[in-house]
């Protein structure tokens, strides 16, 4: 399953976006047997909806792939929109979001 994030992220809506992030890692925990496979230890999230983001948008985002890393999962962003590329690339986590 893919997760796919709201059309904006910003200072108004972070917390309630990460907090939505954060639950999907929650909810692939509670399947039986998703927590054995290989699958259920990445977590895709597509981002081509996301047409506008800021930087506590971007702080969402590092924040979330943060918690599934210390769970030993990985949360990994497709699909970027050239917004927030752009906005990574100028804040310099481009590499930390996407490589």
């Amino acid at each position: 399953m893919v997760y796919q994030l709201p059309d904006r992220i910003t200072v108004e809506n972070a917390n309630t976006v990460l907090a939505q992030l954060l639950s999907q890692q929650n909810g692939a925990q509670n399947g039986a047997q998703a927590a054995q496979s290989e699958a259920a230890q990445s977590t895709p999230v597509d981002l081509s909806g996301l047409t506008h983001c800021d930087s506590a948008g971007i702080a969402v985002l590092i924040a979330a792939k943060a918690h599934f890393r210390g769970q030993n999962k990985s949360l990994d962003f497709v699909n970027p929109s050239p917004q927030v590329i752009g906005l990574a690339k100028f804040l310099k986590t481009e590499r930390l979001l996407f490589g």
